[in-house]
Order: structure tokens, then C-alpha cells, then sequence
């Protein structure tokens, strides 16, 4: 895992440029604007499924400290449909990001910040200078006790200045009654009933052979596990859920997170002039 370490000797590069279309703000965020409080940069891309993981993480430091840390995705496309906004908006829409996405088709904070791999984190501290960058899918507990103790500094220094975003949700395009179906399969039973994995819902919806729909599992909160409906045992033996994912830690850590996934590289075309490989 790369790792980068320059506490507060670095002035950030300004985040505010014309090359940058905003989503989920109603405009653009600038470092200047966000001094006295401790930001995140995450330079990600849809494609990524480490990105995606970090989702998760992410919301947590979110709801611990919603007025002392900002966490702004910066959407780095890897591939040509990452490219298309449209694209990055369902995205959001689809894993329910509710922090400032930068769209940066060009690489242009990619290169000021000297990013080589998907995810990485960039630490910006309340003074607006890099406290320092990690790459990988980071250990969610440790993460959060690290930043934890970031804000505990800058309060203990009276750089905090309290302020909460407010951020504007990605439109993509009307409600339907399916958002994201990941799955469909055939109930045993003499009926003929299906269960559809309602992805973007948080549910399992249960049809008749004719579309009706029959019932609906899942409170529509993402990662519950407090669902427990009377007939789960029934769709169990009918719908395979997603293996889960090995957490073994890899070999690296950084002062900020442990890592538990490798990150994905640039591709040479893309990668900054002169960058290295780790």
C-alpha cells in the first residue's frame, strides 16, 4: 500500500476549478471556504470495487462528526463510461452518497495531489494544509478512531471551527418500482413465485408469476440487520445471496488505517508524468 507523510508542511492545491463539475452540493466547495475544519478527500471511480467499499466507512466518520470533517469524493473515471456524468450520478444514487462529489474526468486533482492508485485518502487539516494521503480500503474501525483522534488534536488547538454542509442530493431520473435489481430467482414450492433482490430498495420483493407483487422483506435500510421476517427461511432456499468479501489484512498500515485492500492502478495513459510504481 503507498503511503505519503508530510504533516502540515504542504499547502493543499485549491479544489475549486473550472475543469470540476460539483454533484450533491448546491455549489462548488473550495479549501478557503472549508478552513477550521478537517477534510477527506477520496479519490475514487464507480468501477472500483474497493472504492466502493469504503462507502460505508466514510458514512460512519459522517454521522460522528456531521459539523468538524467534510468528506468530498473525487470521482477520478478509469474507463470511458465513468467519463459521463449521467453515469456518476446513478452511482450515487445507487450507494446512497450523501457527501460533495468532484467529477474530474481530466485528472486535474489527481495530478495536483500526485494520486496514483484507486481508493485513496487524502487528510486536509483545518489550516488547509496535507496532513498526509493513504491508499487501499482502509480498516473501518481504525479509520474512525484515527480521524477521531485528528479532531481531538485540532480541537485541542483551537483550529476547529464548526460548520455543517448542506449538501444537495443527485437527481438521476424518476422512482420506479425496482431501483437496481441485482437478482431474480424461482421459489421452490407447487406456486410459481419469484424473489427479486431489490438492491437499491434494501428489500426482497416476492412476485406471482404474473409480476404482482406478493410481499416485500427488509426494513429499506442499507446493511440492517435487525430484519427478521417469517418467511425467511423460505426465501433463503430460494435466493443465493453475494459471497461475503475476505477481510485478511494486508501487509502495510499507515499512521491513519490498517488496509484491507489492494488498490487498483491508473492505467500508464492516465497516470501522471513520471509517477512510480509501489
Amino acid at each position: 500500500m503507498a503511503q505519503a507523510r508530510v504533516p502540515g508542511a504542504v499547502r493543499a492545491p485549491e479544489i475549486d476549478r473550472p475543469e470540476i463539475v460539483w454533484l450533491n452540493t448546491p455549489k462548488p466547495l473550495s479549501l478557503q471556504g472549508l478552513r477550521g475544519r478537517l477534510v477527506i478527500l477520496d479519490f475514487w471511480t464507480f468501477c472500483c470495487v474497493n472504492c466502493l467499499q469504503i462507502i460505508p466507512t466514510l458514512k460512519r466518520v459522517e454521522e460522528r462528526f456531521p459539523e468538524e470533517v467534510v468528506v468530498i469524493g473525487v470521482h477520478t473515471p478509469k474507463f470511458a463510461a465513468e467519463k459521463d456524468v449521467r453515469n456518476v450520478v446513478e452511482t450515487i444514487r445507487r450507494y446512497g452518497i450523501e457527501h460533495p462529489v468532484a467529477h474530474d474526468p481530466g485528472f486535474v486533482l489527481w495530478r495536483q495531489y500526485a494520486v496514483r492508485a484507486w481508493p485513496t485518502l487524502v487528510f486536509i487539516g483545518p489550516d488547509g494544509r496535507v496532513l498526509g494521503q493513504t491508499s487501499g480500503e482502509p480498516d473501518p474501525d481504525r479509520f474512525l478512531g484515527a480521524v477521531t483522534e485528528l479532531v481531538a488534536e485540532s480541537r485541542k488547538q483551537g483550529a476547529i471551527t464548526p460548520a455543517r454542509l448542506d449538501p444537495v442530493a443527485a437527481r438521476g431520473g424518476a422512482e420506479h418500482r425496482f431501483r437496481f435489481p441485482g437478482k431474480i430467482k424461482r421459489l421452490p414450492g407447487p406456486r410459481k413465485q419469484w424473489a427479486v433482490a431489490d438492491s437499491g430498495h434494501h428489500q426482497i420483493a416476492v412476485l406471482a408469476d404474473d409480476g404482482r407483487e406478493i410481499a416485500r422483506f427488509g426494513s429499506a435500510i442499507r446493511g440492517s440487520r435487525t430484519d427478521r421476517p417469517r418467511h425467511a427461511s423460505t426465501i433463503r432456499k430460494g435466493w443465493s445471496p453475494p459471497p461475503r468479501r475476505s477481510t485478511s489484512p494486508t501487509r502495510s498500515i499507515t499512521r491513519f488505517a490498517g488496509s484491507t485492500g489492494r488498490p487498483a492502478r491508473s492505467p500508464p495513459s492516465q497516470e501522471p508524468a513520471g509517477a512510480g510504481r509501489s
